[in-house]
C-alpha cells in the first residue's frame, strides 16, 4: 500500500534526524568541555561565561527538537498502525467478494469482435455442463466477463472471471475442473484439434494473494516445496506429501516461514 511505504519513509527520515540532533548535541558538548579550559588558561572569564550560556540554551533547543520528534514519532505509529488496519479491512472486502469468483483461463475467443458479457456468461455455463457441473445454470451467475492482462494479446485469449450468486455453484465449479480435459473440443464450439487441457480453472486471487502465490512460488524453487496451491483462498504449502501443511495468508507469514526454513539449514 502505497500510504504505508510513504509514513515509513518519513518515519525513517525522524529517525535519521533524532540520530543526527544527537551526534551534533554529543560534539557540542564536547568542544564546550575543551574551550572553558583554554579561555580559562588565557584569561577570558567573560568568554566563558558567554560560552557556558550559549551552550544552555543550545542544549535546551536539542532537547525540546528531540521531544518534538518524539511525539512526531508517536503520531507516524498511529497512522501507520490505522494505515495497515485500513488495508486489512479492505483486503477482506476483497476477499469476501473474490469468493463468489472463478478465473478461466486459456478460452479463446469465439467472436472477432468484442464479446457480450451474454456470450461470456454463455460460455461458462456450457464449459461447466461439459465438465460435469450440470447443476450451474445462468441463474447462477452474476456476471461473466473477459479481463486483459499482460499476456493478453493477438496470440492470447483474455482470461474469464465468472462471479456467482451463490457459493455452492462456484464450489461445485472448482470441484469438477479437472475433467475439463475430458470435454471433447466440439462440445464448446471449437476446432477439434484444440488441445482441451489448455484450459484451465483457478480461484480468483485479490491482488494481493496473487503476490503472495508469486513469492511462494520463488519458495518453491529455493527451498525446494513440492506442493504450492490455493484452497478457499488460502496459500498453501507443503515440502513432501508426508510434511507439514504451511497455511500463508498474509506476506508476513511467508517471512516467518522463510526465517524458520533458513534457521534448520544453519542448524544442519
Amino acid at each position: 500500500m502505497k500510504l504505508k511505504e510513504d509514513l515509513a519513509a518519513v518515519n525513517n527520515e525522524v529517525q535519521n534526524l533524532k540520530t543526527l540532533l544527537k551526534q551534533q548535541r554529543l560534539q557540542s558538548e564536547i568542544e564546550c568541555v575543551g574551550e572553558p579550559t583554554k579561555t580559562y588558561v588565557a584569561g577570558i572569564q567573560k568568554s566563558v561565561d558567554f560560552l557556558s550560556e550559549d551552550h544552555h540554551n543550545a542544549k535546551e533547543f536539542w532537547e525540546k527538537t528531540l521531544q518534538e520528534l518524539g511525539k512526531l514519532s508517536h503520531k507516524l505509529a498511529e497512522i501507520s498502525s490505522k494505515a495497515d488496519n485500513m488495508a486489512a479491512a479492505i483486503d477482506d472486502l476483497q476477499k469476501y467478494s473474490f469468493q463468489y469468483n472463478v478465473k478461466i483461463v486459456g478460452f479463446p475467443n469465439l467472436q472477432e469482435n468484442h464479446e457480450s458479457a451474454e456470450a461470456t456468461a454463455e460460455i461458462c455455463v456450457k464449459l461447466f455442463h461439459a465438465m460435469g457441473a450440470t447443476g450451474v445454470t445462468a441463474n447462477d451467475i452474476d456476471i461473466a466477463h473477459r479481463v486483459s492482462t499482460r499476456r493478453s494479446d493477438g496470440h492470447y485469449a483474455k482470461p474469464i472471471v465468472c462471479k456467482f450468486v451463490r457459493r455452492l455453484a462456484r464450489k461445485e465449479v472448482i470441484k469438477r475442473r479437472r475433467d475439463i480435459s475430458k470435454v471433447s473440443p466440439a462440445t464448446l464450439g471449437l476446432r477439434p484439434e484444440f488441445k482441451m487441457d489448455d484450459i484451465r480453472i483457478y480461484e480468483h486471487l485479490t491482488p494481493n494473494l496473487q503476490q503472495l502465490l508469486s513469492e511462494a512460488n520463488k519458495l518453491k524453487t529455493s527451498h525446494q516445496f513440492q506442493f504450492i496451491w490455493v484452497k478457499n483462498l488460502d496459500i498453501l504449502a507443503r515440502k513432501t506429501s508426508s510434511s507439514q501443511v504451511f497455511k500463508l495468508k498474509c506476506m508476513a507469514d511467508l517471512d516467518k516461514l522463510k526465517r524458520s526454513l533458513d534457521g534448520q539449514l544453519t542448524t544442519e
